[in-house]
């Protein structure tokens, strides 16, 4: 090999100078090819990377967005869900009359106690005095009653049952009588004639059964009456599980919180940091107790979403609840790459880029069209309703809002139909949830076969539906709203998985009566389905 090598040498250097000089300018044009292959591809790579930084930046806005968007229909779930408990309840008590006795009443409770998820507790105040408590122990359930005696005297009796709502023997014993109308949470009941989120409030008799209420949050309702009011509280572990469902890929720190600062639930890790605090402070906690940062809760309250870095760590704040409920704040702490984890993948990619160009280039643009494809779809679930793939109750505002704003800007008529199902709870009771589900689910096929793809229908929660849809005149609002009522008691009646008959009461506004906003436009048309029903259920009315 060493002779070959010589021999070649000799040659070339027998070679004329000139060969050699092309050799040289070979040889460095060859070099400067290379760098400028080189330094094309760092160009190229850096150009990638300021692109790819850009579609990352307006991506993270996305995912802020989506989990947001996600824990607010699952809290406005877990609301919805208490709300029409404390509102049935309050009816079916009061269907029972002024004759109802203690023991109709408390099994009435511990019925809804033992079914309802996330319930720790229901109370039923009546305005003559009598009330009764049913609250979930680990064991078993502990009911506590005030009725009248002969003389007109509240007597109390306390009784403990077992898991299967059996009666435990030699447990009942006399109270002490308590009369609960002095309660806050009744004064602010018969203030109002909507429901009402207010504080936990059980008796020390039964928060010492239950080894201390904790957090946790409760709402009350009454009847139009004013005769009966029920208090519902939410169960503080369950919400503490509910908070802990957030869409990351690593832990989160989740408060809820009331748009005074206090605390109302948090995440199993967020609740080391409330024992600790409570056990410092013995009283009720606020953000403020926990260090919690960000933006001022007013500032939230007032509607904007805020993402605030904070030593590392983002903190995402947004106001959940409408005109119509509470206002609370979701507080979320989390590292960047856990609330943005998407953006984190990028990132990895980006440094790539710059050391294999093209390939990294064309691998983020990938991973990027992907990310965005799942976060679009899983925004997407967070607007529909799980059971009918319907508009939700958050999505439906902005949806309905838009098609009254071009309805207007057309000089076209735009009406809103707010409908419920007669007879849904005997379905309910009689065949069990899967026959109500399916009632559900055949009343939203019919009403997307009834209506135009650009029209609006949504399920707001139970049996309560409502379409925003553009019609020719104003005068064919009481019509239109008929032949959806006919389309929803027809498809019911042909699907077979529904074992029993219901109707449909629906009450129409017309938007251009309203002035267009959709706020008044939708009471409208609930004043009018409301007040319809009490004349006579099964029609169409119009407000």
């Amino acid at each position: 090999m060493t002779d070959r090598i010589d021999l070649l040498l000799a040659r070339l250097a027998a070679r004329p100078r000139l060969s050699r000089r092309r050799l040289v300018s070979r040889s460095v044009i060859a070099i400067v090819l290379i760098v400028a292959a080189v330094g094309g591809q760092l160009l190229v790579g850096l150009g990638a990377s300021l692109v790819v930084s850009r579609i990352a930046a307006a991506a993270e806005g996305d995912t802020y967005a989506y989990v947001g968007d996600v824990m607010t229909a699952r809290i406005q779930a877990a609301r919805d869900t208490a709300v029409d408990l404390a509102e049935t309840t309050a009816s079916a008590v009061d269907l029972l009359g002024a004759s109802a006795s203690d023991r109709e009443i408390g099994l009435l409770l511990l019925e809804r106690v033992q079914h309802a998820d996330g319930v720790s507790a229901m109370a039923v105040a009546l305005a003559d005095g009598r009330s009764c408590t049913v609250v979930e122990l680990d064991d078993g359930y502990l009911v506590r009653g005030f009725f009248a005696d002969d003389d007109g005297e509240l007597r109390g009796i306390m009784v403990a049952h077992d898991r299967d709502g059996r009666e435990l023997p030699g447990t009942m014993h006399a109270e002490v009588a308590d009369d609960v109308r002095g309660r806050a949470w009744y004064a602010a009941a018969v203030a109002s004639s909507e429901a009402v989120w207010v504080e936990p409030d059980l008796s020390p008799t039964v928060t010492d059964a239950r080894g201390g209420s904790g957090d946790g949050a409760a709402v009350v309702a009454r009847t139009e009456n004013g005769r009966t009011v029920v208090l519902v509280e939410l169960d503080a572990d369950w919400m503490a599980a509910t908070l802990a469902q957030v869409p990351l890929e690593a832990p989160a720190t989740v408060f809820l919180l009331r748009d005074d600062g206090t605390v109302l639930a948090g995440s199993p890790h967020a609740r080391v940091r409330m024992r600790l605090a409570g056990a410092r402070l013995d009283r009720e906690l606020t953000a403020e107790d926990l260090g919690l940062s960000g933006l001022p809760l007013e500032a939230v309250a007032a509607g904007r979403d805020a993402v605030t870095a904070v030593d590392e760590r983002v903190v995402f704040q947004r106001a959940l609840g409408g005109a119509d409920a509470a206002p609370w704040i979701l507080w979320v702490e989390a590292r960047p790459d856990a609330l943005a984890p998407g953006i984190s993948q990028t990132t990895g990619l980006v440094l790539r880029i710059v050391a294999a160009a093209a390939v990294v280039a064309a691998a983020a643009g990938v991973a990027v069209h992907w990310l965005r494809q799942d976060m679009g779809r899983l925004s997407a679930e967070a607007r529909l309703d799980p059971l009918t793939g319907l508009t939700n109750r958050n999505a439906h505002e902005r949806a309905a809002k838009a098609l009254l704003r071009a309805a207007r800007r057309s000089g076209r008529t735009a009406v809103v139909v707010a409908m419920d199902l007669d007879g849904f709870k005997a379905l309910n009771d009689t065949y069990g949830h899967a026959a109500g589900d399916a009632a559900l689910v055949a009343t939203a096929r019919a009403l997307r076969g009834a209506v135009r793809t650009d029209d609006v229908v949504s399920r707001l929660g139970g049996d309560e539906f409502v379409c925003a849809l553009v019609i020719g005149t104003p005068g064919s609002a009481a019509a239109t709203a008929e032949r959806l009522r006919e389309a929803i008691i027809a498809g019911v009646e042909d699907d077979p998985s529904v074992p029993m008959a219901v109707g449909v009461t629906a009450g129409c506004a017309v938007a251009a009566a309203c002035g267009h906003d959709l706020a008044r436009t939708q009471e409208a048309a609930d004043q009018a389905l409301i007040a319809g029903k009490a004349r006579g259920k099964g029609r169409a009315y119009s407000a």
